[in-house]
């Protein structure tokens, strides 16, 4: 009986010497989720990306199903763009789907050929929808920011979040130059009219604002619409939009300024020492605080957020990323 139980007790013992070289080799942690009832085990075998980034997680075809999408049913993710930014908008989108977040995602293609390049790719990207402009085709050629012909394109974008609003849907209107860690909803919940992102002290994006269908939201949006249509000089819309906020157009408007350590703009984010501070916190990094295309590109790269080899090229298979 004895050498039984002494079996016994070395044989726990050794499965468990076994079990927690196996854990340390691979450098696996457990974690109890009380609410799915069991354990979880989660790999941290992770390769840092350079200057100290988050890799961005893979995931494998498949993870966006029906159910998962019906749980954001009344919320879509809106944006805007044209071929001349056809590459952001592939490296966003990819962003999106490693998060698992699983959302309705409205492309509103800005010239022909973009209508065609995305229709082809909903296949690829569970929950989106290619939308072609109702406003007349704009150019298919680069956009320096704050030109004439920016501002033509980018203060089109409240009619389309208007339309989506009236439809009773909840719009989390992002420009293609943001990047997605983690899931954002989370940080829509609760009792606010608008979300804002905040570039500068109480000065805030209209790249990155969720907008709840409410009466005051509709009334704002209205106002800014109703200023853009008639204002012969086209001041941008951001401007136009903070100036609302800041005067109060619509009385007990709730506007809620979203946490810069999870929001981050991109002269915020490109402070290194905020930045590895930070790293474990952020959620969206809008790529803004720099003008010109190529110049996003080279910070994308510089950080490990880009997905694309070249510029003909599309995005690597699923599940493993490209750092160039």
């Amino acid at each position: 009986m004895i050498r039984k139980t002494a079996y016994v007790l070395i044989s726990t013992l050794a499965a468990i010497s076994l079990t927690y070289m196996y854990v340390v080799s691979k450098r696996l942690v457990f974690y109890f989720h009380p609410n799915d009832g069991g354990f979880m085990v989660r790999s941290l075998q992770l390769k840092h990306a350079p200057s100290g980034h988050l890799r961005p997680k893979t995931l494998s075809d498949g993870v966006c199903t029906e159910h998962a999408q019906g749980k954001k049913s009344n919320k879509v993710v809106l944006t805007t763009t044209n071929a001349a930014f056809r590459d952001f908008t592939d490296n966003w989108l990819e962003s999106i789907r490693r998060t698992r977040a699983c959302p309705n995602i409205i492309v509103v293609a800005e010239d022909d050929v973009t209508v065609t390049y995305y229709s082809k790719k909903v296949p690829d990207y569970p929950g989106l929808h290619v939308v072609k402009t109702n406003s007349g085709v704009a150019s298919s050629g680069p956009l320096v920011f704050d030109t004439l012909i920016y501002r033509r394109f980018v203060n089109k974008r409240q009619k389309y979040i208007q339309e989506y609003l009236r439809q009773g849907y909840e719009v989390l209107f992002t420009d293609v130059d943001t990047y997605w860690f983690k899931d954002p909803f989370p940080f829509f919940e609760g009792n606010f009219d608008l979300a804002v992102e905040e570039d500068l002290p109480r000065f805030y994006c209209a790249g990155f604002v969720y907008f709840k269908p409410t009466n005051r939201t509709l009334a704002f949006l209205s106002e800014w619409i109703e200023f853009m249509r008639s204002d012969t000089s086209l001041k941008p819309d951001q401007v136009v939009m903070n100036k609302f906020i800041e005067q109060r157009k619509v009385p007990r408007l709730k506007v809620r300024i979203l946490d810069s350590k999870h929001f981050p703009n991109g002269k915020l984010y490109s402070n290194r020492q905020w930045r590895e501070y930070h790293k474990r916190d952020v959620v969206v990094m809008h790529n803004n605080f720099i003008i010109g295309h190529d110049k996003k590109l080279e910070r994308f790269k510089e950080y490990g957020m880009w997905f694309r080899r070249n510029d003909t090229e599309d995005l690597g298979p699923i599940g493993q990323p490209i750092y160039t």
